[in-house]
């Protein structure tokens, strides 16, 4: 049995998000709208017993909440140590934050507009995960490279689907990007 485990906590499609970004306020957007939703998943996961291994964000802005936050800052990546008597509650934690997260954004944005339309926000983001069984209270090397080989294959297997249906028609589509259907009227 192992020591501890080493959790990747991975959002996307980054790429993706910002090659439909037009404006410079878009690609700012992009980027906090990820960071964010990173930073209430190392939230989230430090709670239920986690400690965050990689990146940083003791001085983040957007993770601790003290300070002004003027941009995203927190990758798309983050790395946590899990003790085995944790695991399950960072399990449950993990099939929540996502969509908690979104929630949250949703209504500050139905603050200043109307009808966004949540289930097609989160039909749009990559959430994956993945442990590491380690025999130590670190990961070494080796559980990194056998890691980051996991997360890579867990992505690469998830099926992608643009739209509920067959296509989007012409009136449904983003204004911004034309490819999926808009989330906001």
């Amino acid at each position: 049995m192992a020591v501890n485990y080493l959790l990747i906590c991975e959002i996307g499609p980054t790429y993706d998000f910002v090659r439909h970004s037009r404006k410079t306020v878009d690609t700012w957007s992009a980027s906090f709208v990820f960071s964010y939703i990173m930073s209430e998943t190392a939230k989230a996961v430090v709670n239920a017993g986690g400690k965050i291994f990689l990146p940083y964000l003791d001085d983040d802005p957007l993770y601790t909440g003290k300070g002004i936050v003027s941009a995203g800052s927190v990758p798309d990546r983050i790395y946590f140590v899990i003790a085995p008597d944790k695991k399950e509650a960072v399990d449950d934690v993990l099939k929540l934050v996502v969509g908690n997260a979104i929630s949250k954004l949703v209504k500050e944005i139905n603050k200043s507009r109307k009808e966004t339309k949540e289930d097609e926000i989160l039909a749009f983001f990559n959430f994956f995960h993945i442990y590491q069984p380690i025999d130590a209270a670190e990961p070494t090397h080796k559980d990194f490279i056998e890691a980051e080989r996991k997360i890579s294959m867990r992505a690469g297997f998830r099926p992608f689907s643009r739209s509920h249906g067959a296509g989007v028609k012409k009136w449904e589509k983003c204004s911004l990007c034309g490819d999926r259907k808009k989330i906001c009227e």
